[in-house]
């Protein structure tokens, strides 16, 4: 549940930030988002630490780690086309648009906790 907010958060900060009429609301934006990321990070990890045998843990936190990583190589290329083919605007818009099939994720997950 925690994982759904934060990924909401994450995406509207990522949203404000396209939508944002001026520089203070940029600066906000920015500020929310990296604050969220760097309080997201360490408590996710100690989350599936604390979840996963240790057996697996290694290879748990590597797959997340890869799938991190393609997805960002996957969706960065076309975020940043539509950014030169567009506007910078589109582009975060499309790139926080990216992060909805995470919230699908996020709560089939829960789904599947209960």
């Amino acid at each position: 549940m925690i994982a759904q907010a934060w990924n909401s958060r994450r995406r509207t900060s990522i949203i404000l930030l396209a939508v944002a009429p001026d520089f203070a609301w940029a600066l906000v934006s920015v500020l929310a988002l990296g604050t969220l990321q760097e309080i997201a990070a360490p408590v996710h990890t100690a989350w599936l630490n604390r979840r996963l045998e240790s057996g697996s843990r290694a290879t748990v936190l590597s797959m997340v780690s890869g799938a991190d990583a393609l997805g960002q190589a996957a969706g960065g290329p076309a975020v940043g086309w539509i950014g030169t083919r567009f506007s910078l605007r589109v582009s975060l818009l499309a790139a926080g648009v990216l992060l909805v099939p995470v919230a699908a994720l996020c709560a089939r997950g829960m789904h599947r906790e209960k």
